[in-house]
């Protein structure tokens, strides 16, 4: 009998979406054509104003050999989860997204985005 030598593919990755997901962020999310944000699994659409954003993580994928950073999305309306993209999601509408990259805007003090929270744990 031939035995296969199994790989563990993108295990940090999996072990902090997992984790990610017992903690209570059970809905995923997606950067839709517009910008704006949807969750996967009820369709609601979303402004980049109206989300809690906070980017958690940064792993390498095995698979597409690229970063990727995993964002936790809290809505108004209740719904918790998770967005895992190629870059880091902008803080505002303003922001310009497309497939390609991301661009940040330019966020003065005295704006309410500036009280955003971002929290890198690598």
């Amino acid at each position: 009998m031939e035995q296969y030598q199994t790989k563990k593919v993108n295990s940090c990755l999996t072990r902090r979406v997992i984790g990610l997901h017992q903690a209570g962020y059970t809905e995923d999310f997606y950067v839709a054509t517009n910008g704006n944000i949807r969750c996967l699994q009820n369709g609601e659409c979303f402004n980049l104003d109206a989300l809690q954003i906070c980017l958690v993580d940064c792993d390498y994928d095995l698979l597409t050999n690229t970063y990727k950073y995993i964002h936790t999305i809290d809505t108004e309306t209740g719904c918790r989860g998770l967005l895992v993209i190629n870059g880091i999601l902008p803080l505002s509408a303003s922001a310009t997204v497309n497939s390609n990259f991301i661009s940040l805007p330019v966020i003065l003090p005295s704006t309410k985005y500036s009280e955003r929270k971002i929290a890198l744990s690598i």
